[in-house]
């Protein structure tokens, strides 16, 4: 009646803009070991990245916002922006050794620390950031009888907690992090 505007459906637009860059590598290094059998191979197997920019512009025009490693714990959908990690550092790698029948090895995943999301919405307010995050897991398999090869494995080996992201509500981010701590599995696989 007035004519005072009560609601402004505003929908997604995609008008903004991303600016990122880094660099990846992945290298594998193996090195035969005969006297553990004829096939025997130590291997060492790593992926990494360095995440050199991530800024986001959400409106043309408007300033770019560098969430270069930022940890984003708020981040409850696909839409949110930045994603939940931009971390400056990520590495996996694998320590193993491979043969015709046995296949062992270690597994680091690192993740380095990164400052609180408040870094660009709170300056003046900042928060603690989380901490550099690393688990190793355990994993080996036998062929046995030709036909079935038995499967087994520890993940987080050295059962990890969780580190603690201010901007989220509960403390952590369980999608990003390791909830559940040391785990096991055991699995065969069999050819008919």
């Amino acid at each position: 009646n007035t004519g005072q505007l009560l609601n402004v459906a505003l929908p997604y637009r995609n008008l903004g803009s991303l600016k990122t860059d880094g660099i990846e590598a992945q290298l594998h290094w193996g090195v035969p070991a005969p006297f553990m059998g004829a096939t025997g191979k130590f291997t060492i197997d790593t992926s990494i990245n360095y995440l050199a920019n991530y800024k986001v512009q959400l409106l043309p025009g408007a300033a770019f916002l560098d969430y270069t490693n930022i940890s984003n714990g708020t981040a409850f959908d696909p839409s949110s922006v930045p994603p939940r990690a931009t971390p400056r550092w990520k590495t996996l790698t694998t320590f193993g050794y491979r043969s015709d029948t046995v296949n062992v090895g270690l597994r680091w995943k690192y993740q380095g620390a990164m400052d609180d999301l408040s870094r660009i919405t709170a300056p003046a307010n900042r928060a603690v950031g989380v901490p550099a995050y690393a688990t190793w897991d355990m994993f080996g398999s036998v062929k046995l009888f030709g036909n079935y090869e038995l499967r087994a494995g520890v993940n987080n080996l050295f059962n990890r907690g969780l580190p603690f992201v201010a901007s989220n509500q509960t403390g952590t981010d369980t999608a990003l992090y390791d909830l559940i701590g040391r785990s096991f599995y055991v699995g065969i696989k069999a050819k008919f």
